[in-house]
């Protein structure tokens, strides 16, 4: 019998294989930014992520494991998940997991008031 793979390393592996493959490519050869190259990669391909998930749930394929939703949003795909959640009308009923959402959020924000404007920061 043939072994199953794990949703979990499956899609997070595609999903991160390929931001880093394409940030890389926007980096390199079209000369973009690092951090601009990576949060645009990871929101673009979080977006068919969530959508294959909310098909998924409705035929009843396997779905996307929430853990995998949760990881890309925390590497910074915090945009195109609350875009994905209104578009797709998926996950909106979940208070936790747009609490979570909404944590990921601050703490990017702030993280990026920080690194973009040296006075801000405390040290």
């Amino acid at each position: 019998m043939p072994r199953r793979r794990s949703p979990l390393r499956l899609h997070l592996g595609i999903t991160l294989i390929s931001a880093g493959s394409l940030t890389w490519y926007l980096s390199q050869e079209r000369g973009w930014h690092a951090a601009a190259a990576w949060l645009t990669s990871l929101n673009l391909l979080v977006l068919p992520l969530w959508g294959f998930d909310k098909t998924a749930a409705r035929r009843g394929w396997t779905r996307v494991p929430e853990l995998v939703l949760h990881v890309c949003a925390a590497l910074g795909a915090v945009p195109a998940s609350f875009f994905a959640m209104q578009v797709f009308r998926h996950k909106t009923l979940k208070p936790k997991f747009r609490r979570l959402y909404y944590t990921f959020f601050a703490i990017q924000a702030i993280g990026a008031l920080l690194w973009l404007e040296p006075a801000a920061r405390p040290w």
